[in-house]
């Protein structure tokens, strides 16, 4: 049993160490798209109003802050889960294996959930990049590393989900093993004690011969 827990939590742990460097380098990219979502909006705004007869006819502004809001949810439930994850699997949250199994199972399914989320807003309004690449606000690298954000995305999403499967497939050896090292530490009850009887006349009588069996009181 000891080896197969083992083995569990090097797995669990290496699972967790390979989504939490994808979910770090994800949240670098999704803050550059959000810078470069800001400048090239703003840039668009700027040539539309000054451009002379040559207006820019493109959807960027009116979702912009459909974009911004992608790239920032991911941001913070990636990041979310980075924290939350670690300080339950180090049981610094919750001390019942029960308890912190099963809120760590709910962080993963509902991360994974809102990634997907955010990676098909980003994905639906992939034209928006092409508009803002096409009229020269971004340059090929910006376009590239918008497509490569929710890309992450959904590479993130499947990693999440494939944590919540280790999880629940794992669930009940780590369970058993709580279980037996609570019974091999377990307090054995106290033995029992034994307390001698004895009878309220026989803590009054006195040997024989103490006083003698003549003596009847009178002068000594």
């Amino acid at each position: 049993m000891a080896v197969t827990c083992s083995t569990t939590r090097i797995l669990i742990w290496s699972l967790w160490a390979f989504t939490a460097l994808a979910s770090v380098a994800y949240m670098a990219v999704s803050i550059v798209t959000f810078v470069n979502i800001v400048k090239g909006v703003k840039d668009g705004y700027i040539m539309e109003y000054y451009m002379d007869g040559a207006h820019v006819k493109s959807r960027i502004p009116a979702y912009k802050n459909g974009l911004l809001s992608s790239c920032m949810l991911g941001f913070l439930m990636a990041l979310f889960w980075v924290i939350f994850s670690f300080f339950v699997l180090l049981r610094r949250v919750f001390r019942n294996v029960s308890m912190g199994y099963g809120v760590l199972l709910a962080t993963c399914s509902h991360t994974g959930c809102f990634m997907l989320l955010a990676g098909l807003m980003l994905n639906s309004q992939k034209r928006v990049a092409s508009d803002l690449q096409n009229y020269a606000f971004w340059g090929a690298s910006g376009y590239h590393i918008y497509v490569t954000t929710f890309a992450f995305n959904y590479f993130l999403t499947a990693l999440y989900f494939v944590n919540f499967l280790v999880l629940l497939g794992t669930s009940n050896t780590m369970m058993t093993q709580k279980s037996d090292r609570g019974a091999t530490y377990a307090a054995s009850p106290p033995p029992a004690s034994v307390t001698p009887t004895m009878s309220p006349t026989a803590a009054l009588e006195l040997p024989s011969g103490v006083w003698g069996n003549s003596y009847q009181g009178g002068a000594v």
